[in-house]
């Protein structure tokens, strides 16, 4: 699932370059396949776009956590914080908030049309 997401996003990201949304999604589905690094990146490539996100900068603050977590080698390291689930509610939550957002505005988008 978070692969066709991941391979959605990155087709509008190529339709529409200046659009934050793309980067969105694609950071999310790389949170979501364990890439934080590419996750973070995304992240930021649509705080570039968008810097006021509140959205964004904390997709991007859970991702850089997990990658300072999440070590690539197999070697452990004495006293590290082990990775843990937690940061992934709260990136779950925050997307949710968003499409809420998302939605209630196009809602409002169409009552303004319908007053005019």
């Amino acid at each position: 699932m978070h692969v066709q997401f991941f391979q959605d996003a990155e087709e509008l990201i190529k339709a529409v370059p200046g659009l934050t949304d793309g980067y969105y999604h694609k950071g999310f589905a790389l949170y979501h396949l364990d890439d934080y690094a590419g996750a973070a990146h995304s992240f930021q490539q649509a705080l570039n776009l968008n810097p006021g996100d509140r959205v964004l900068r904390q997709g991007f603050w859970d991702a850089v956590t997990l990658l300072s977590q999440h070590r690539r080698d197999d070697t452990p390291v004495v006293g590290a914080p082990t990775r843990t689930k937690s940061v992934a509610p709260t990136l779950a939550w925050l997307h949710e908030q968003k499409l809420a957002a998302r939605e209630q505005a196009a809602r409002e988008q169409a009552e303004g049309q319908k007053l005019k």
